[in-house]
Formats: C-alpha cells, structure tokens, sequence
C-alpha cells in the first residue's frame, strides 16, 4: 500500500475508530454511577431515546442499554459520513463493475434489503437479552467486558450495511442513468 494511497483513507479510518471509541467509553462510565444517577439516565434512555432496543443484557442492563442507544444512533449518522467519503473519492469506476442479469441484479438487491431490514428490525424495534439467549451468545450476556467488543461489531456491520446500501441502491443506479443521459445526448 502507497502511502498517497493510505493518506486518503485516513478520514474513513478516523471515522470509524471515533464511533467505537464511546462505546468503550459508556461501558466504562455507566456501571459506575450513583443511584440517582443511573435512574436519570435510565428515565432518559426510555423517555428521550430508544429505550430497549438492539442486544443488551439483563446482568448489566443499564451499561447496556445505553450502549445499545448509542449504537443504534450512531450508526446512522456515522455512514452518512463514511457514505459520502466514499462516494466521494473512493469508489471503482462503473466500468470495472461485473455486469449483472437483470435477474440476478434484483435478486441481488432483494436479498441485501431483506438483509438490512433484519438488521434495523433487530436493532431499532426489537431486542435480544444475551443473559438468556442460547448457550452460543450468552458469553456476551454474562462478561461486562467483553459485551463492549460485541456491540462494537454491531456498530460497524450496521455502518457497513447502510454505507453499502447507500452505494449499490442509490449511488451506482444515479451513476448509471447519469451516463446513460449522457450518452444519449453526445
């Protein structure tokens, strides 16, 4: 790798480091707060916030709720900044892109949404408690210092499937039919 080329990777890198670093941060912070403490910020987190969503765990269901908040707001406004980076410098020419079927472009494309909308519907509307889940995840629901690194992996495969989604469903097409115009007109 050039160092031209890691120079301009530096504000994706940048961005990314910065979302996970709150939530190492809130893990650290919550579990030590005052009683009074913890009721406002639980009060906040159910009045003001998300409340329960994403993956938390009942062992330490205040830390996690609120990291699960701030991954499910974060994530959003992070790939905003990562899409338009990458929209804007970073991406492959469309003539390097491997040309699809129409058939196998919309499966495609309905299985990534499908895809995404697990992904929202785990993480915005619904909840998993890892204190009780399956012998394979409950590891993250019984150690308060690993949960942070399992909801940091959340944060970034939400990042990644919206910068994605951004790309391949909205991006790419207005490329495509932005050269096809062109085209037209020369």
């Amino acid at each position: 790798m050039n160092a031209k080329h890691t120079a301009s990777h530096w504000p994706l890198y940048l961005i990314t480091v910065s979302s996970l670093v709150p939530v190492f941060l809130l893990a650290c912070w919550v579990p030590t707060l005052s009683q009074e403490q913890a009721l406002v910020l639980d009060r906040l987190l159910d009045q003001h916030l998300l409340g329960q969503v994403g993956v938390w765990s009942s062992n330490f269901a205040l830390m996690s709720k609120a990291v699960a908040n701030y991954v499910a707001i974060a994530a959003p406004l992070c790939s905003i900044g990562l899409a338009l980076l990458v929209c804007r410098h970073h991406l492959r020419p469309l003539e390097q892109l491997p040309v699809l079927s129409l058939r196998r472009q919309l499966f495609f494309h309905v299985g990534w949404v499908v895809v995404v909308g697990v992904l929202l519907a785990q993480n915005y509307f619904g909840y998993t408690d890892f204190a009780h889940h399956r012998a394979k995840f409950r590891w993250v629901g019984n150690h308060p210092g690993l949960y942070p690194f399992f909801a940091s992996m959340m944060l970034l495969a939400l990042e990644f499937a919206f910068v994605f989604s951004y790309v391949v469903l909205v991006h790419y097409p207005l490329l495509r039919l932005a050269r096809r115009r062109k085209a037209r007109q020369d």
